[in-house]
């Protein structure tokens, strides 16, 4: 991946525009637009809204609910609307209706198309059920049972040599059930390859009765040895250094069938640094739990030898980060073994984790603007699905329907897909770096700054702190940024739909880019260049778009729901010949909202 310019040219929004009907709604979840009903009144006072191409401003308080004007002006004008429900709090979503309307009436009634884009294929059916929604169970489900658990004090043993045989608890039960504590399952494996941070072990259910196996040795020591040189100094770098409770020295990487069974990539388990008289299924040492080969779905779906060859050090890397995350808060934080952090931040670490020891794989940096233009070279391929697929894939899955992200997943579990909080996390960190974190002289990958935000964010500081409450702190503690949740929102709200989004001499503000990735170039490219099954239209995001000078006379109207952080996005364009134009926020049923609404409105001029 070299930090070149993207391949292609970009649907900036006068090219969208072209020939365009009065709306084009793609790949939007909520309600199709309607007329609005005749005894609508919006209220009376409002706000002007005047930006310069290129600017933009957040709306707040009494601002962000009151009506908002688009005035006639001498040039045609574009802007991308991000709405925000500002709530940090767990909670389902919130009902609003965006209305739009004109002072004056037309004659012509406006003719309108409405598409949905198509969700990114699954890259595995039953991994990205885990990451869905098994995986937030999973972590539940160890809370509960190591609440009040006392950490390990530590057992020492030997350092592992290849051949040993090694015998792991397991937290999955005969039935392919998690009972995190109680289940009394073991998995005997054998040690296939030892570096000086991991040891990699077999389960030797994987082994045939030759004794042959999926996986070659030479195959297990290229897994480490790639893990030693990249993995474990960015790690370290980033998030720190995990403990060594049983003092040999080593990370298991368990590659098992168990993780097969609960339909996982791979998993930590904070249990698995209990101490086992309050945890008989502890191991009471440092296991990262790996997919393993199953190629006739004998414990689940089918895993082809490729896919675990594809995934596996990326996987190693992503549980590392949680296993250093857990036991910093733990040994060094001085907390209880279940203070890591609120999953959807845990979950963007791990995520960064993946990222930059990608980009430290192919001698690249943060900051570089990658559109992977050069992903068509083989080498190059490999590093993508090894370190970036999974990134953009979850990212991918949080644009395509972005007003129902559970940063706060509790809710309906039907419709809280966890995946796009996962997305979410990854890509805000991202921008929180890019955006904040942009001196402290050079670090292994990114800055210092960058090295040393996500270090405070894996402890959480002095208390531990989670979710949006460590993002404040971290940023003020590291970079002396003092920024509230809704104030990051309103920044971050509108970089998805604008980033690297092309427009003739209209510089956007900084803080509307990723200064890593080029968003819309590297989903272009990877559709391009063998995925599109993955992303079949490239970049997933492309809000709806709405010509204010052709409305019909009634207006109209988008009902939608927000869930606390997320987001709804709208494209609007009034040319010279456009009147008078006034939006408004109201509730379900199109009535005005009370000032206190946890609402905040950012609007960027694009053209």
């Amino acid at each position: 991946m070299t930090p070149v310019r993207r391949t292609r040219a970009h649907r900036g929004p006068r090219a969208a525009l072209a020939g365009a009907a009065v709306l084009t709604v793609v790949g939007c979840e909520s309600a199709p637009l309607t007329s609005l009903p005749p005894d609508f009144a919006a209220p009376t006072s409002s706000t002007t809204l005047r930006l310069e191409p290129g600017a933009f401003t957040t709306l707040t308080g009494a601002q962000a609910v009151a009506p908002i004007d688009i005035a006639p002006a001498e040039e045609t004008q574009t802007f991308v609307v991000a709405i925000q429900n500002t709530s940090d709090r767990a909670g389902g979503g919130t009902p609003y209706r965006l209305n739009v309307r004109r002072e004056a009436q037309i004659s012509a009634s406006a003719s309108r198309s409405a598409r949905r884009a198509v969700a990114p294929k699954p890259l595995h059916p039953r991994l990205d059920a885990w990451a869905g929604r098994g995986e937030l169970d999973f972590r539940a489900d160890v809370r509960r049972q190591i609440d009040g658990a006392r950490a390990t004090s530590g057992r020492a043993r030997p350092a592992p040599v290849v051949g040993q045989i090694v015998e792991f608890r397991s937290p999955v039960t005969a039935e392919g059930e998690l009972d995190t504590c109680a289940s009394t399952e073991r998995v005997t494996g054998i040690v296939r390859a030892v570096t000086p941070s991991f040891a990699i072990v077999e389960d030797m259910a994987l082994v045939d009765s030759a004794g042959a196996s999926p996986l070659s040795a030479a195959d297990y020591a290229s897994f480490l040895s790639e893990a030693e040189e990249y993995t474990v100094p960015v790690s370290e770098a980033y998030f720190g250094s995990p403990p060594d409770v049983d003092r040999n020295g080593v990370v298991y990487a368990l590659v098992t069938l168990e993780v097969n069974r609960l339909g996982a990539a791979g998993f930590f388990t904070a249990s698995d640094l209990a101490a086992v008289e309050d945890c008989a299924a502890s191991n009471e040492g440092e296991v990262l739990w790996l997919i393993a080969p199953d190629p006739v779905g004998r414990h689940g779906s089918i895993i082809s030898i490729d896919l675990v060859k594809d995934r596996l050090v990326g996987v190693l890397t992503h549980e590392l980060q949680h296993l250093i995350h857990a036991g910093r808060r733990t040994f060094e934080g001085g907390g209880a073994l279940g203070a890591a952090d609120e999953p959807w931040l845990n979950e963007g670490l791990s995520h960064i984790a993946e990222e930059v020891t990608g980009l430290y794989v192919a001698g690249l940096r943060t900051g570089q603007n990658l559109s992977l233009s050069d992903l068509d070279d083989p080498v190059v391929n490999e590093r993508f699905r090894r370190y970036h697929l999974g990134d953009m894939s979850i990212v991918a899955n949080y644009l395509e329907s972005t007003t129902n992200v559970p940063l706060l997943p509790l809710g309906p579990t039907t419709r809280n897909d966890f995946s796009r909080a996962r997305g979410f996390g990854y890509l805000f960190l991202r921008w929180l770096a890019d955006r904040f974190a942009t001196g402290g002289g050079q670090g292994l990958v990114g800055t210092g700054d960058e090295e040393a935000l996500f270090r405070a964010l894996t402890l959480g500081g002095p208390g531990l702190l989670q979710s949006t409450a460590n993002v404040e702190a971290a940023l003020l503690s590291t970079l002396g940024a003092r920024r509230t949740w809704d104030q990051l929102l309103g920044e971050y709200a509108a970089v998805p739909a604008v980033d690297d989004f092309t427009e003739p001499q209209v510089p956007l503000a900084p803080a509307l880019q990723l200064s890593t990735w080029d968003l819309q170039g590297a989903y272009e490219n990877a559709r391009l260049n063998g995925f599109a099954a993955v992303f079949p239209n490239g970049f997933p995001l492309d809000p709806p778009l709405l010509n204010l000078g052709e409305l019909p006379a009634g207006g109209f109207a988008d009902s939608f729901e927000l869930y606390p952080s997320s987001v709804y996005y709208i494209r609007l364009e009034a040319s010279r010949e456009t009147p008078l134009t006034r939006l408004s926020i109201g509730d379900a049923t199109g009535d005005p909202i009370t000032s206190n609404a946890d609402l905040q409105i950012t609007i960027v001029r694009t053209f």
